[in-house]
């Protein structure tokens, strides 16, 4: 099978091994209620990720880290490829891309390593 097929990877540990840090969230919703035209209103604020935690939701799988991909610490893999495409400035474009803005991730698996960020939301709900 190709090296890239899913069905040749062999795995690194046993089934539920190892498991991911605990995450948490704290949201807020804050309403005020009034009355508009006969109609009953309301104003309300939603704070989702208050405190902007970073929960770590997946890992790498070749190393089990959200940090680190396996690549640029393996030089069987990356060795040739860094020395031929620039060295250093390889690396750190390699770094900005697939390890801090963690887009290889998300093109392979198809999610994120981490989970939302603060998100703020404003709002008007009508009762009639």
């Amino acid at each position: 099978l190709d090296s890239f097929d899913p069905r040749s990877r062999k795995p690194l540990e046993s089934i539920n091994r190892s498991t991911t840090p605990w995450t948490f969230e704290t949201n807020l919703r804050i309403d005020k209620g009034f009355s508009l035209f006969g109609l009953n209103a309301k104003v309300y604020s939603r704070i989702m990720n208050l405190f902007n935690r970073k929960n770590v939701l997946n890992v790498y799988n070749r190393t089990g880290s959200d940090k680190d991909d396996g690549f640029l610490t393996n030089p069987e893999l990356s060795q040739q490829i860094v020395e031929a495409s620039g060295g250093q400035q390889y690396v750190q474009l390699y770094e900005a891309i697939n390890l801090l803005n963690r887009q290889a991730y998300w093109s392979n698996e198809g999610g994120d390593i981490y989970d939302a960020p603060r998100q703020i939301r404003f709002g008007l709900q009508f009762d009639f």
